[in-house]
């Protein structure tokens, strides 16, 4: 996501629940929306923020979801995304993943 100049583009085929609707078609656009402090855990990191607008139009739904990146490492720390309709879930990373010892 920090490889976003300014908007990319693509399209995918989700399945939701409840309803039991599947293979219903979404097109989605990223944008780079710009730097923003994120606090956690009390401690500010300086995050580029980048937005995902997804919208189905034969499933007549729309929403925002919202990445904060590490725009060095390219590590979500926190993001806010609707997992299907009326589904919003919040993730908040307090530390990156520790990589393995060589």
């Amino acid at each position: 996501l920090q490889h976003i100049e300014t908007t990319a583009a693509f399209d995918s085929v989700d399945d939701w629940s409840p309803g039991y609707r599947f293979g219903v078609p979404v097109h989605s656009d990223l944008i780079r929306i710009g730097m923003e402090a994120v606090d956690i855990l009390e401690k500010p990191h300086q995050l580029l923020r980048v937005d995902e607008r997804r919208r189905s139009e034969a499933g007549g739904w729309a929403a925002t979801n919202h990445f904060w990146v590490d725009p060095q490492t390219g590590f979500i720390w926190k993001s806010q995304q609707y997992a299907a309709p009326g589904l919003e879930i919040e993730i908040v990373q307090l530390k990156p993943r520790l990589q393995a010892a060589p």
